[in-house]
């Protein structure tokens, strides 16, 4: 809540409700007061991803122990 506190003008913040997978819901906003309070949700400032060809990415890693 840094952020939200300190009042930065420039931040783009991120909104992921808590109770959906697989990016749906998602959403992006620049400013707080468009954040709709429908369900519970994350919400975290959002930070320039690392890109690969203008694309986002991640990496995961999966392990089975037997």
């Amino acid at each position: 809540m840094k952020g939200i506190e300190s009042g930065k003008k420039d931040c783009i913040w991120i909104c992921k409700p808590t109770d959906l997978s697989r990016g749906r819901g998602i959403s992006v906003i620049n400013n707080l007061d468009d954040l709709r309070y429908e369900q519970q949700s994350v919400i975290q400032e959002y930070i320039k991803p690392y890109l690969i060809r203008g694309t986002k990415w991640d990496l995961r890693v999966y392990v089975l122990i037997t």
